[in-house]
């Protein structure tokens, strides 16, 4: 069943769609925290260079 998942021509879609599918989720989750912040009044670029 999951043999077919590792022929080179399947890998050859599957892993650049789940980088994309990984960044669109960071980018999400990112865009949260930050919404986050603001609606305790803080500032989100603070947090940013205190990370730095």
């Amino acid at each position: 069943m999951f043999e077919a998942l590792f022929d080179p021509p399947v890998l050859a879609l599957l892993i650049p769609v789940l980088v994309i599918v990984a960044i669109i989720v960071r980018m999400i989750l990112r865009h949260r925290e930050r919404m986050a912040i603001i609606e305790q009044g803080l500032d989100p670029d603070l947090r940013a260079r205190e990370r730095r």
